[in-house]
Formats: C-alpha cells, structure tokens, sequence
C-alpha cells in the first residue's frame, strides 16, 4: 500500500475516533473541559515518561498516582448530562452486584431513546458495573462460608461411614 494511502486512511481513523469523543464530550455537556483536562493529563504522563525512562518502578507508581487523581477529580465534578443520568439510570437498576440480562435490554433501550448510542450506552454500563463491583465487599460475594463447608464434610462424612457399615452388615449376614 503506498505511504499516501496509508496516511490518507489512518487520518480517516483518527478524525472517526476524534468525533466518538467529542460526541462523548458532548454528551457530558463538558465537552470543552473534558478535552482540556484530557489534553493536561497526557501531557503530563508524557513529562512522566521521559523523566522516569530509566526507572520502569518509578515509573508504574507516578503514572498510577496520577490516572488516580485524575479519575478522582472527574469523579468529584458533578455531572447532569445524559451519560450521568443514564449511570445513575444503571446504578438505581442493579441488583446488588448484578445486572440482568433482561434490565440490561431495556436499559440499552432508553439509552437509544436517549440519544445514547449503543457502544456508550454499553461502555457506561460497564463502568458502573465496575464501579459497584469495587465497592461491594469481597465477604459478601459469592463465596461458600464456613457453616456451609462444615455441613457439607459432616454429610459426606456421615455418608462414607453409612457405606462402611452397609458393607459389613452384607458381608456378616451371608
């Protein structure tokens, strides 16, 4: 493929991919802000990465910290755009930590009512699935408790000494 086709093509990517997140911005009605922001949290893992090039642990731990305070400062910014209605929208139909499959339907149904398209509505879901799965505590997920494993080797027990006494009884009365 010649070189001026190859640019020509991944300019058409990039201007496509540029409108999904001015149409994500816009959604937010922070458009502006949100590029800005985006724009000064790349720029300064860039400084991160050249700086700390030598050092791959430093590294790790500044660009961690800083999509953490980034994360934590577009958590704090109220939002009443339809992305943060429909999140609250996700979060109020959530069954503990599950969606269901039927909720989720119709959940992606109001989002295209909405005007949320359906790769947003998807990604929103998913984030907010996420975020309640880090709330959630680990003690109350799914897990077998001790009542319930201690049961279950006392039957099994109790089954495997039946057999044993079975088989003596049989071979005794013959």
């Amino acid at each position: 493929m010649p070189s001026e086709e190859r640019n020509c093509r991944e300019n058409e990517i990039y201007h496509v991919s540029r409108m999904s997140f001015d149409r994500l911005g816009r959604m937010d009605g922070q458009g502006q802000t949100c590029a800005k922001a985006c724009d000064e949290y790349r720029r300064k893992a860039r400084r991160m990465r050249a700086v700390y090039a030598g050092d791959p642990v430093r590294l790790h731990q500044s660009l961690r910290e800083l999509a953490a305070a980034q994360t934590r400062a577009i958590v704090a910014k109220p939002s009443t755009g339809k992305a943060q209605l429909f999140a609250d929208l996700v979060a109020d139909s959530m069954d503990g930590p599950i969606l269901r499959y039927s909720t989720r339907r119709s959940l992606l149904r109001a989002a295209q009512i909405q005007g949320i398209g359906g790769f947003e509505a998807n990604l929103i879901i998913a984030a907010v699935q996420h975020q309640v799965d880090r709330e959630t505590p680990s003690a109350s997920r799914s897990q077998p408790t001790s009542d319930s494993s201690a049961t279950r080797a006392w039957v099994a027990f109790l089954a495997i000494q039946s057999a044993i006494i079975f088989a003596i009884w049989t071979m005794l009365s013959n």
